[in-house]
């Protein structure tokens, strides 16, 4: 420790795996949706596994159509013959909408842009994705229109609102009442859209129900289908 604050990169990155090393061995990890849930010193938190859960099997189905991984330095580039898919895990994408503030120069616009949980660049195709893991109506509904912001922002062709379900017994107005009858027939069907006109085409708003105590296979086929419909697969 007393090499640390000369030491480089590398070594302090060891350090600290090894600290971690050492919690998971004197303690099991816990998986938890806020971090004062559980007083241990290595937690899970629940919403981030559910963002990965998504990123996961987003890949995993691109994969097993047969598109194989170019690079991974912060982006996950996929290629299928003539066909490629960039995944964008957690960050801004190129060709944000956002200029600036009045007045000017309160914050950078950089730090304004928004920032999906998941995205798909493709050739012709720009998917931006929010997962909430949630099952209550308010934070859903907010989730939705948080999708359709994204979509706005970077002229996104379809948006994707991942929720687990939805509680029937929280319902608080006509808007979120709306949602309900959204998650209701994606749960049937998987998914269930939201058709959006505007910039002289149509877009699409999705909402893709993926519970993670379902069988894998159910999920996987869920997102197929979905990536299918917004001819990904």
């Amino acid at each position: 420790r007393r090499l640390e604050p000369y030491a480089p990169q590398w070594f302090r990155e060891a350090l600290e795996l090894r600290d971690l090393m050492r919690a998971l061995e004197e303690q099991p990890v816990a998986a938890a949706a806020r971090s004062e849930d559980v007083k241990m010193r290595a937690v899970l938190l629940g919403w981030k596994l559910y963002e990965l859960l998504t990123f996961c099997l987003v890949a995993s189905a691109l994969l097993e159509d047969g598109y194989e991984e170019e690079s991974s330095q912060g982006e996950v580039g996929l290629k299928k013959g003539e066909r490629s898919i960039t995944l964008i895990h957690g960050a801004p994408l190129k060709g944000s909408a956002i200029r600036g503030t009045v007045p000017p120069d309160i914050v950078t616009p950089e730090s304004l842009r928004g920032r999906p949980d998941l995205s798909l660049e493709g050739n012709e195709v720009r998917a931006v994705m929010d997962a909430k893991f949630s099952i209550k109506s308010s934070y859903a509904t907010l989730g939705r229109f948080k999708v359709m912001a994204y979509m706005y922002e970077y002229d996104a062709d379809y948006g994707v609102l991942v929720i687990p379900g939805i509680d029937r017994r929280e319902l608080y107005d006509d808007e979120e009442e709306a949602t309900y009858k959204l998650y209701e027939q994606a749960k049937e069907d998987g998914y269930v859209g939201i058709v959006i006109e505007g910039s002289g085409r149509e877009r699409r708003l999705y909402v893709l129900v993926l519970d993670p105590l379902e069988d894998h296979l159910i999920l996987m086929n869920r997102v197929n289908k979905l990536l299918g419909e917004m001819g990904l697969v």
